[in-house]
C-alpha cells in the first residue's frame, strides 16, 4: 500500500474540518487533532476490504465497545483481529491477532520530542510503522537522529514531514515529505 496519497488526503481532509476558535495553541492541537483522525480514517478505509481489521486512535470511538477503548497505545493502531466467546456469557471477547500500521505524530519542532514518540515504534509490532512531524529547516539532521532509533525497529519504517499547524492552510501535494528507512538509511518516497 502506498501510504503518502492516504497522508495527503487526511491533510486535505483535516483542514476542511478546520474550526479556527480558542488560542493559537487550542487552533494548533485541533487541527492536529483533526489529521490524526482524518488519517485514522484513511487507513481503516484502506484496510477494509481484509475482514476484521481495526483503525483505533484516541479521538474515535468507533471500536470502543469492541475492545474497552479509543487508542491502543500509538496515536493509531491498525490491526487484524478475531473474536473467542467469553465462556461465561454469549458476549464475544475481540484480541488483535496481526499488527498492521502503527503510527507516532509529533508536531513540536524538535529532534527531542519527536525521539520522544518515535521511540513506540521501535517498541512496537506491527508490519508499517509510520511517524509524523513537521516540517523542519534543517531535515537531514532531523532523520539523522530519527534514523538512529529506526535502526532498531522490524517491519517498514516511513517518516512524513507535514506543515506545521501553524502554517495551514496549505496545498497538501506540494508540502508533504516523505522517507522510508532502507539499509541503514533514510530514501526518499516519491
Amino acid at each position: 500500500m502506498d501510504i503518502k496519497p492516504l497522508i495527503l488526503e487526511a491533510l486535505a481532509s483535516a483542514q476542511n474540518k478546520e474550526d479556527v476558535s480558542g488560542s493559537t495553541g487550542e487552533v494548533h492541537r485541533d487541527r492536529s487533532k483533526n489529521f490524526i483522525e482524518c488519517l485514522a480514517a484513511q487507513l481503516q478505509q484502506a484496510h477494509a476490504k481484509h475482514g476484521n481489521v481495526a483503525s483505533m486512535s484516541r479521538h474515535n470511538e468507533g471500536h470502543r465497545e469492541r475492545f474497552g477503548m479509543n487508542e491502543l497505545l500509538f496515536d493509531i493502531s491498525v490491526f487484524q483481529y478475531d473474536t473467542v466467546g467469553s465462556g461465561s456469557s454469549d458476549k464475544e471477547l475481540s484480541f488483535v491477532t496481526k499488527g498492521l500500521w502503527i503510527v507516532e505524530s509529533e508536531m513540536a519542532k524538535n529532534k527531542r520530542e519527536a525521539l520522544y514518540d518515535f521511540n513506540k515504534l521501535v517498541l512496537g509490532k506491527a508490519e508499517k510503522k509510520l511517524f509524523v512531524g513537521p516540517r523542519v529547516h534543517d531535515e537531514d539532521d532531523y532523520l539523522r537522529v530519527l534514523g538512529k532509533a529506526a535502526g532498531n525497529c522490524d517491519g517498514e519504517v516511513y517518516v512524513a514531514l507535514i506543515p506545521h499547524p501553524d502554517k495551514w492552510p496549505v496545498a497538501p501535494a506540494d508540502s508533504v515529505k516523505m522517507w522510508v528507512w532502507r539499509s541503514g538509511s533514510w530514501e526518499p518516497v516519491a
